[in-house]
């Protein structure tokens, strides 16, 4: 498995998740690791309530926590979401999940590689008003949703 399996099965208060949500909080995009973490949830227990709301809230254009897919991707979840019913695949959002893993890695090696090269390694996950904003959000929504228990 890739270490995104590890991040779905985190508890209270893991390291990893926390660094893992600031970096995100960094670059602006934690509606990506969210999107992953709903989209890992729906192949565990698929259902068209949870298939509205990760459309509703990650897929649909213009929605609150739109996340970057690619053209023909959102168009065949469109057309699912247009339907209201995704059948019983668990896969539904496998391609998409992939590609914002692919995203969430690349962010993660610029700002390991490139953006902490210049900060001190005490300060690297010291966040300023905004940054610390989106990691509240993003903390409260992985409660809501039962992600992690925090």
């Amino acid at each position: 498995g890739d270490s995104f399996d590890y991040v779905g099965s985190m508890r209270a208060g893991s390291a990893f998740c926390r660094k893992l949500l600031i970096t995100c909080a960094k670059r602006y995009s934690t509606e990506n690791l969210l999107f992953v973490l709903m989209a890992e949830k729906y192949a565990k227990t698929p259902n068209p309530g949870l298939f509205n709301h990760i459309y509703n809230e990650f897929i649909k254009a213009g929605s609150p926590r739109e996340v970057n897919i690619s053209g023909s991707e959102r168009v065949a979840l469109t057309v699912l979401g247009n339907l209201g019913d995704p059948g019983s695949s668990n896969q539904v959002f496998e391609t998409s999940a992939k590609e914002i893993k692919n995203l969430i890695k690349r962010d993660m090696i610029d700002m390991l590689t490139v953006g902490l090269k210049a900060i001190p390694f005490e300060t690297a996950f010291i966040m300023s008003a905004p940054e610390q904003k989106a990691f509240d959000e993003a903390i409260v929504y992985l409660k809501t949703h039962q992600i992690i228990l925090l």
